[in-house]
């Protein structure tokens, strides 16, 4: 026969494994508590502070609150690189002190990152001051009336070799480009690298499809010889596609009307 379950010890140890699992799922009251004591009580052998949160969530939760962070500091100092407190700092002094030699704002952001995210994000007017963006602001509404665009181009973006390399320089001038008016103007200074997109501004579509497709019966015949074509009379000129390609009238319409010029015949 096999060797005999103790029961007792088996219920004493159901029963302790649930009141740990209880105690630590519950919300517990750290009011008085001495948290420097409950740590070196039951967690002096925690080496970091994602340990602690395995072992513990709710009491590391309560260590990272605001007002106990010297205190877990204190207890497990952080791994990560020191997050400086910029709270009474003079920027422009520190700039000064420390990068009086960068000269643009690429530079910068290899050299400190934490304190060009600062500037950014908080503390733009100073940033403009210390170091003016050499590139439009994207932010800003530009007004593009009478500028040449193909000169703003030439002197701004000049060294660009795509147009998705513009748009992310300058997505407000590629935004003027790409409008219908302008895509010739686009097409000149960056050639698309998909195939071949024409250029429809000023066309007259009606003589357009007049020289070429006179002999088209069909929407369908239409997609199928010119799909480019067929797309900017779809999407923009549906007007004249309903003139060229009047809809045929739907089965039943046709029954009726049929049935109505017969009932007026006899």
């Amino acid at each position: 026969m096999g060797e005999e379950i103790d029961f007792s010890e088996l219920e004493i140890k159901i029963a302790s494994s649930d009141k740990v699992t209880s105690t630590k799922s519950k919300g517990r009251k750290w009011k008085g508590v001495d948290l420097v004591a409950h740590f070196r009580e039951n967690y002096s052998d925690v080496g970091s502070r994602e340990e602690l949160q395995k072992r513990d969530n709710g009491f590391y939760r309560i260590l990272c609150n605001k007002k106990n962070k010297p205190l877990f500091d204190e207890l497990l100092p952080s791994k990560r690189p020191n997050r400086r407190s910029w709270s009474g700092v003079d920027l422009a002094l520190y700039f000064k002190e420390n990068y009086s030699d960068v000269g643009s704002r690429e530079e910068l952001e290899k050299r400190d990152p934490g304190f060009y995210k600062l500037l950014c994000r908080k503390h733009k007017p100073l940033f403009d001051e210390l170091l003016p963006s050499k590139r439009p602001n994207r932010c800003e509404q530009r007004d593009w009336d009478g500028v040449d665009l193909a000169l703003y181009f030439k002197e701004n973006h000049s060294d660009v070799g795509s147009r998705k390399e513009l748009q992310k320089r300058d997505n407000g001038f590629y935004s003027m480009l790409s409008k219908e008016e302008n895509e010739h103007l686009l097409d000149e200074l960056l050639p698309s690298k998909r195939p071949n997109r024409r250029s429809w501004f000023g066309v007259d579509l009606a003589l357009y499809f007049k020289e070429n497709y006179s002999d088209v019966g069909s929407r369908e015949e239409l997609k199928k010889r010119d799909v480019g074509f067929h797309s900017i009379l779809c999407k923009k000129h549906k007007h004249l596609l309903d003139v060229l390609f009047p809809k045929q009238a739907s089965s039943l319409d046709s029954i009726l009307e049929s049935y109505v010029a017969g009932e007026s015949n006899e």
